[in-house]
């Protein structure tokens, strides 16, 4: 009788633990049924393209992108070669449409001529351009002695007459004149020696000049250049050379 009172305890804890394997065994059931379904997808970079193992690049870019990835991962001193990276295909040139009345016309050529560059002065030839003929050597000859003759008798004005306005220094020259002038008490000119020669625009005088005076004498060849003007002859140009005291 003792056994018998003892059997519906054993039977109903059989029956819990049963339930308890069963409920159990349906929530691994589940666990592993949810695990092998859902899979997390992994997180990609936004403009980061996935390339899965039997996958092939979608052009040859990527293609090189892979390799160079590839061959970065390989460890050190494996010897192989790493893939070639091909350059991009150059890009074609786009040229600029011309205008059809330009391509058609022919370029104006222009071509520049350089200013003529002014010849140095000459007096000869602005003496010629202003009066247009050469005095006479006859008329030279006489306004020499009539030059002479002003200077021996200290009129420093009538001198000064024979000298063209164009003469350099004039005004300069005029005033050292009348200065030796004013202060000689005795003067003598003697010309000697006279060349005259005819150039385009005027006429060369050359002689040899002794000038003496109470203070002061000299020996000198002297050369003219007279022009014809209005008024007669006059000196344009004038040099000395010197042959001492």
């Amino acid at each position: 009788m003792a056994t018998d009172s003892k059997r519906p305890g054993s039977r109903l804890t059989i029956i819990l633990i049963v339930l308890l394997a069963v409920s159990a065994a349906v929530i691994a059931m589940w666990r592993v049924s949810t695990t092998s379904t859902v899979q997390e997808a992994p997180y990609f970079p936004p403009g980061h393209i996935q390339i899965a193992g039997n996958q092939k690049p979608e052009s040859l870019s990527e293609e090189s992108n892979a390799q160079a990835r590839q061959a970065d991962e390989r460890p050190a001193g494996t010897g192989q070669v790493p893939a070639t990276i091909n350059p991009p295909a150059p890009t074609a040139e786009i040229s600029q449409p011309t205008s059809v009345a330009a391509s058609s016309a022919p370029a104006a050529q222009v071509t520049q001529v350089a200013p003529a560059t002014p010849a140095s002065p000459n007096p000869q030839t602005a003496e010629r351009q202003a009066f247009g003929s050469e005095p006479s050597l006859s008329d030279v000859r006489e306004s020499i002695e009539q030059w002479r003759q002003s200077w021996e008798s200290g009129q420093a004005a009538a001198y000064i007459e024979f000298y063209h306005p164009r003469f350099p220094n004039l005004t300069a020259f005029a005033r050292q004149k009348n200065s030796v002038m004013s202060r000689a008490e005795v003067i003598e000119v003697k010309v000697s020696e006279l060349k005259l020669s005819l150039e385009p625009g005027l006429t060369k005088a050359e002689f040899r000049q002794h000038y003496k005076s109470n203070t002061y004498e000299s020996f000198d060849i002297k050369t003219q250049h007279w022009v014809m003007t209005n008024s007669g002859p006059r000196i344009i140009k004038e040099t000395i050379q010197s042959l001492g005291r």
